[in-house]
């Protein structure tokens, strides 16, 4: 206990020397701490924003399968997506609410390099009016309702394949 209190006897004697140094150093920590503080709130609200704008593009409350993608032994067993038409919905109003999507995971080839992508097919005229994701475009634009060979590429993903607008790409992956 005798050293505690010679140490504090110390630092006070020392903060008070020279309170110059002591106020620069009382101001930097205040102003480290403050921005450390509005970097994790900034980060915080940031990555809220981010989550809220990616579930708006893909959650949905159903997920519609081929008929035969699970077999009659499995979906007894797992029965957590249920094959479903238009007829099967009990309200609906939630026909009009969504628009069909199909994910698929795939191969994109520019000229010179491939790389694994999650590819989405969407219906155009009912995802103008639903989504935003028509407003994200940047360059070029949103896919045309009668052309059935368009897709649109994040700049990243385009510049890794080496791609530019008008450029052919070739699609491999599994039919569903």
């Amino acid at each position: 206990m005798k050293g505690f209190a010679y140490l504090l006897k110390f630092s006070y004697r020392n903060l008070f020397r020279v309170p110059k140094r002591t106020i620069i150093m009382i101001l930097s920590l205040s102003f480290g701490c403050g921005f450390i503080i509005w970097d994790l709130n900034f980060a915080n609200s940031g990555s809220k924003e981010i989550m809220k704008e990616f579930l708006a593009q893909y959650a949905g409350q159903y997920h519609i399968t081929h008929p035969e993608y699970y077999d009659a032994k499995n979906k007894k067993e797992f029965n957590l997506y249920k094959t479903m038409s238009d007829d099967d919905l009990e309200d609906k109003s939630l026909i009009t609410k969504s628009t069909r999507r199909v994910n698929a995971p795939v191969f994109i080839s520019g000229e010179k390099k491939t790389l694994g992508v999650l590819l989405t097919g969407l219906e155009v005229d009912k995802e103008k009016k639903l989504s935003t994701l028509y407003t994200a475009i940047t360059v070029g634009k949103f896919l045309s309702n009668d052309a059935s060979k368009e897709i649109i590429l994040g700049k990243k993903l385009a510049q890794r394949i080496n791609v530019n607008i008008g450029e052919e790409v070739a699609i491999i992956g599994q039919a569903l």
